[in-house]
């Protein structure tokens, strides 16, 4: 068989397609594509459109497809809606609004360095003054009040030297004519009082800013200003309150109580609150400066007041919004028919406001402590002193009474409701300490109740409750700084030639002219300026001081001659002819001058200092020994203390045994001359003491003198209590002395004169 040949066998190919098979295909798939193509265009229809779509139950394919692929539909909540009854509205008038017009802010003119100039047609020129106030009003929103007053200080300065010297203090007259120039004085006199720190804060302060843009603008409101403000003041705080004040005013009042405005900001720059003398409780008042010028100045547009507010100067109306009173207790006063009869007078009469302080009844069981005594008819019936006060009020003293001191209170308080200037005044006598009070009459000068009268004065003026033996200096508290000062310095504002334009108003433009030159460091024009302000005002304590701190500043430039000119003017300024006008308190202030600058010249000797001491010594007890005989008892003891104490220093210098002597025999001889004035005796004591300090044989005689001065002239008390209880405080005050000097049985006299002056007083209790 493997040798036999293969049969190949055919082969099988596929069978070719024929044409008839592709068209067949193409037949049946073309409807398909057809028929889907339009159901997917149907479908996306409706899954694009935003129509809504059937129920499901009554959808068709399309439909059930297109809603699987559409979004969840949102579903509509439809919720009740109430009827409303639907009340057409009224007609309303449509409110007016005012559109304020665009302000369109100027720049602040650029700051010159260049000074403003016052001399020749400058001073006529009203572009210089329009200039100055433009750069006034700019400086209060920049705040470069340093420039600004450099430029000023240094424009004047050329103005003031220029001016003819043979004028003397006339010599500026003719350019205060000038608004121009009066503007530039006042103006840098004011910064430097006000201080450009303080005039900054004015910025933030919308309230105050516009009042003072109108101050600085004007001349005679800085010039009102400076010549009332103290050295105390607060001038940045004064000025608030002043801007609150005008603010206060209806336009028809403005300008009208401007005195009044500036006494209030004067004496409110500061807190001003009290408390009643008499208030068991103690409470304290705090015065608010609107109301209080809210009430005079509301009385005065009545005609309630008795005098007329709107011709008293700031200076003098300090002592009438001080009143320690609320607004209450002086309306009280004002509607107090015993107050409403008394009238300001000038002499001697019937119903003047004198009567004001003996209108309390004195309580004579406040002092001793003794059964209350039966009360005047229309009075109720008095009570112990702790069971007589429930407020302190001036009505209640005017139904209770009191003593001296709820006199000088109720005196003083209802004057100033009135209107009336006064002061509570307190001083040291034979009979321990005392108060009265003082008041203003319609002449501008003033009823002390001390029978000195400077000036035009009548000589029958009625008293103030003062009493004879040895008052004859009082002090006060100044209203405005609320310091303690000597009623002299009241007393000086009655001079009339302040209100003279010749005198004190003339000699505050020469100071401000020697602010100028002080500012230009020319010290010799400062003191010249100084020197005519104290003769044209030759009783303007103000000027003096000034004129002293001028010297002081220029050191040793100034001789000891230079300086005893001036001690010897200032004296003569004082001292008087008519011997009961002399000013002996600004006697003594020369005389401190002279201690400082005048006896501390090298070339004088100790004998010639110790003459010149005991010359001004001897001039106060010459004073004394006129004064001897009169009624009323005028001896200015605590002048004489004064003279004493200084001769006292200069003899001290002296260390030497012969020196001391001569000290103790001096310190001895001041207290003979002078031992029926208690409080001068009580005063010389310490000085005497120490005059003998330290040597056992003086200080023995020291205390054997002052004991011997004491049984002759001072250990009768009668039945005085007032004397009885200021002998006890002279013990009190000498007791000391004996254990200093090692002398205890010397003391154990004066313990049993205590003792016995003591039981005296508790027997009157038990009346």
């Amino acid at each position: 068989m493997s040798g036999s040949p293969h049969k190949s066998r055919p082969r099988v190919s596929a069978p070719k397609p024929s044409a008839n098979t592709d068209l067949w295909i193409i037949g049946i798939l073309f409807p398909i594509l057809v028929v889907g193509g339009w159901f997917g265009w149907q479908v996306y229809e409706r899954i694009t459109l935003q129509t809504k779509l059937p129920p499901k139950a009554n959808r068709g394919l399309i439909d059930s497809l297109a809603g699987v692929f559409r979004p969840v539909e949102a579903t509509e909540t439809k919720t009740e809606i109430p009827l409303v009854v639907i009340v057409p509205p009224k007609p309303t008038v449509e409110p007016i609004v005012v559109v304020p017009p665009k302000v369109i802010e100027e720049p602040l003119p650029p700051l010159s360095l260049q000074p403003y100039p016052f001399t020749g047609p400058d001073l006529r020129d009203p572009q210089r003054l329009a200039t100055l106030l433009k750069d006034t009003k700019a400086r209060t929103f920049d705040g470069k009040w340093e420039s600004h007053s450099d430029r000023v200080k240094y424009g004047l300065y050329p103005a003031l030297t220029g001016a003819s010297k043979n004028d003397g203090f006339r010599r500026f007259d003719r350019l205060w004519d000038s608004p121009y120039f009066a503007l530039g004085m006042t103006q840098y006199a004011f910064i430097q009082r006000v201080t450009p720190a303080t005039l900054r804060a004015f910025i933030a302060q919308e309230e105050t800013l516009p009042f003072l843009q109108e101050l600085m603008a004007d001349s005679g409101l800085m010039e009102k200003f400076l010549a009332n403000i103290k050295a105390e003041d607060n001038a940045g705080e004064a000025i608030k309150v002043w801007a609150k004040l005008v603010a206060d005013d209806s336009k028809e009042l403005k300008g009208k109580y401007v005195n009044l405005q500036l006494a209030v900001a004067l004496v409110f720059d500061r807190k001003f609150s009290f408390r009643r003398a008499r208030d068991p409780m103690g409470e304290s008042f705090t015065v608010n400066p609107i109301e209080r010028y809210r009430y005079f100045r509301d009385n005065a547009q009545r005609q309630r007041l008795e005098t007329d507010i709107k011709r008293l100067e700031p200076y003098e109306l300090v002592w009438v919004v001080s009143a320690e009173a609320t607004a209450e207790e002086m309306e009280w006063a004002l509607k107090e028919n015993d107050l409403k009869r008394l009238k300001l007078a000038t002499a001697d009469q019937k119903n003047d406001w004198s009567e004001a302080y003996p209108m309390i009844n004195y309580r004579m069981d406040f002092v001793t402590g003794a059964k209350p005594p039966k009360a005047p008819p229309g009075k109720k019936a008095y009570k112990p002193q702790a069971e007589s006060f429930t407020r302190g009020t001036l009505e209640e003293i005017h139904e209770v009474g009191g003593i001296c001191m709820d006199q000088s209170h109720f005196g003083t308080t209802a004057a100033r409701a009135f209107g009336i200037p006064a002061a509570s005044v307190g001083g040291d006598g034979n009979r321990g300490g005392h108060a009265w009070f003082a008041y203003m009459m319609p002449t501008h000068q003033w009823n002390m109740g001390n029978s000195f009268h400077p000036f035009s004065e009548p000589r029958n003026l009625p008293g103030t409750g003062r009493y004879a033996d040895g008052y004859a200096n009082g002090h006060t508290r100044d209203p405005q700084t609320g310091k303690g000062i000597g009623e002299f310095e009241v007393q000086l504002t009655g001079d009339p030639e302040r209100r003279m334009s010749e005198h004190y108003p003339k000699s505050l433009r020469l100071r401000f002219a020697a602010k100028v030159f002080q500012g230009n460091k020319d010290q010799e024009g400062q003191l010249e300026c100084l020197q005519f302000s104290t003769q044209v005002a030759k009783m303007s304590l103000d000027a003096w001081l000034e004129t002293a701190a001028c010297l002081e500043a220029m050191d040793t430039k100034i001789s000891y001659d230079r300086w005893r000119e001036f001690v010897k003017s200032m004296r003569s300024a004082f001292h008087v002819s008519d011997e009961d006008r002399r000013w002996l308190d600004m006697i003594k202030i020369a005389d401190d001058f002279a201690e400082k600058h005048v006896w501390t010249d090298p070339k004088m000797t100790g004998e010639q200092v110790y003459m010149e001491c005991k010359n001004s010594y001897n001039q106060f007890m010459s004073e004394k020994k006129r004064l001897r005989g009169q009624t009323f008892d005028k001896t200015r003891y605590d002048l004489i203390v004064v003279s004493i104490e200084r001769i006292g220093r200069q003899l001290a210098k002296d260390k030497s045994a012969k020196g001391q002597e001569n000290l103790f025999f001096f310190m001895r001889q001041g207290l003979k001359d002078n031992l029926e004035h208690l409080p001068t005796f009580r005063s010389l004591l310490d000085n005497f003491y120490l005059a003998v300090k330290g040597n056992a044989t003086l200080e023995l005689s020291f205390l054997r003198e002052i004991r011997r001065l004491y049984q002759n002239e001072m250990s009768d008390t009668g039945n005085d209590v007032f004397r009885m209880k200021t002998v006890l405080g002279l013990i009190d005050t000498m007791q000391p002395y004996f254990d200093k000097c090692n002398q205890p049985d010397m003391k154990k006299e004066f313990e049993r004169d205590k003792a016995k002056i003591q039981k005296e007083l508790d027997k009157l209790k038990k009346q």
